[in-house]
Order: structure tokens, then sequence, then C-alpha cells
């Protein structure tokens, strides 16, 4: 009787193996797993630090409203006008791989402004003290951050945070 059960037990287990469908089930099921494993590395392990790094790339669009046009009193007199005025605002995407890249192409933009009759403004957020120490001028913590990480060269505002105290 037992001998019979065995019999059973191996000529079942040879017509799975002989079957293309449950050998198919299993690379399918295979492959699923493997893809439920690699969406719970990318979403719950590492999305924070992928959330963070698209958030430092996302471009961000800024809407001017338009123009009021010219005002005239009852008169016919211009009282008010519009005067164009362009601004070029410089990100860092992480395009210029070396410093001195980076400061060449800078350098080429303001001659291009300069012949054309532009004026050209920066804004750097440190300024000397009374006490000839430098400090911020900003009072924002994520425009001080954001200036470090320019500062240093970073791609990110969570590579300030080292055990060193570098930054």
């Amino acid at each position: 009787m037992f001998n019979d059960f065995i019999d059973f037990l191996s000529e079942a287990w040879n017509k799975i193996i002989e079957s293309r469908t449950i050998i198919l089930g299993v690379i399918c099921a295979a492959i699923f797993a493997f893809l439920i494993v690699r969406l719970y590395d990318l979403q719950i392990v590492h999305g924070d630090e992928y959330q963070s790094e698209y958030a430092d790339m996302a471009e961000k669009t800024t809407t001017t409203p338009a123009a009021r046009g010219r005002i005239y009193d009852r008169n016919g007199n211009l009282l008010a006008y519009n005067e164009i005025c362009n601004n070029v605002v410089i990100q860092d995407n992480g395009d210029y791989t070396e410093v001195n890249d980076k400061n060449l192409m800078l350098y080429k933009l303001i001659n291009i402004f300069n012949k054309n009759g532009e004026t050209v403004r920066g804004e750097f957020k440190v300024k000397l003290n009374s006490a000839n120490e430098y400090e911020y001028t900003t009072t924002s913590k994520n425009s001080r951050l954001g200036f470090l990480r320019d500062v240093y060269g970073l791609k990110n505002i969570s590579e300030l945070d080292d055990s060193l105290g570098k930054y």
C-alpha cells in the first residue's frame, strides 16, 4: 500500500515536470516575485532618497503677470507705462562637473550681456559684520542651506550633513 502511494506520487510528479503550463507558471511567479521585491526596494527602502533627488532636479516654472498697458489721464497725458525687464536666473543642474567650466560659462554669459548694454546683478548672501566676521544675510534656513550646497559644489542639501562637521 505504501508502495502504491509512492508510485502515485511519482507519476504525479512526472506529469507536473512534463507539463509546460506548470513550468511556465513557476517562471511567471518567479518574475512576479522579483518585480514585487524590486518595487519594494524602490518605493520603501530608497523612496525618500529618490524623492529628494527628484525635487532637487525638478524644473521650476515661474509665471509673470501680463503687462497692463499704458495709462493716460483724461487729457491724454501718459501717466504710467510698462518697461520690459528681462531676468536670467541660473540654477546648477549638475551639467558642469568642474567648477572652472561653470565659471567660464558665467564669464561668457556676462560678456554677452555687457556687449548688449545690459547690467548684471548677482547676489552673494554673506557679509562682513562690525566684528569682522562673516554672517549670512538671509534669514531662511532653506536659502542658507542652498547657498552652502552651491558654495561646496554639492548636488543635494542632504550631502551637507557629514560626520566630520566639514560643512
